[in-house]
C-alpha cells in the first residue's frame, strides 16, 4: 500500500536525531511542515477506507455468519473490526505521524526563539 510506504518514510525522519543549530533546525521546520501536511491528508484518506472497509454490507455478512453459527454480538463486533484491521492500522500510524509532526515544529520554533533571544542578548551585552 503506497500509504504505508510513505508513513514509514515519515516516521523513518521523525525518528533522525534532532539537531539544535538554528539552519537546521528551520531545515527540519520547513520538511516536518510537509510531512504534516502530507500525514493530515494521509490521515483523513485512511479513515475514509476504514470506514468503507466497515461497510453495512461485509457488516451484515458477518452478522449473518454470525448469528447462524450462535456468536455474541461483542464477538462479532470484534469479527467485524477485524476484517478492516489493516485501514484501521494505517489510520492510527497517519494520526501519530500528525501528531508527531506538531510535537517536532513546535520543538522547533522553541529552539529558534531560543537561539533568537541568545543573539539578542549578545547584541546588547545583556
Amino acid at each position: 500500500m503506497e500509504m504505508e510506504r510513505e508513513l514509514q518514510e515519515i516516521q523513518d525522519y521523525l525518528e533522525e536525531p534532532l539537531s539544535d543549530v538554528p539552519e537546521r533546525v528551520m531545515e527540519r521546520g520547513a520538511k516536518l511542515s510537509v510531512y504534516l501536511a502530507r500525514a493530515g491528508r494521509m490521515s483523513a484518506q485512511a479513515k475514509a477506507l476504514y470506514n468503507k472497509a466497515l461497510n453495512e454490507e461485509i457488516m451484515k455478512i458477518i452478522e449473518k455468519v454470525a448469528t447462524q453459527a450462535g456468536v455474541s454480538h461483542t464477538t462479532t463486533n470484534a469479527l467485524v473490526k477485524s476484517a478492516a484491521y489493516r485501514e484501521q492500522l494505517v489510520y492510527e500510524r497517519a494520526e501519530k505521524a500528525y501528531k508527531e509532526c506538531v510535537h517536532q515544529l513546535d520543538w522547533c520554533r522553541s529552539v529558534l526563539s531560543y537561539h533568537k533571544e541568545e543573539m539578542r542578548m549578545q547584541h546588547f551585552g545583556v
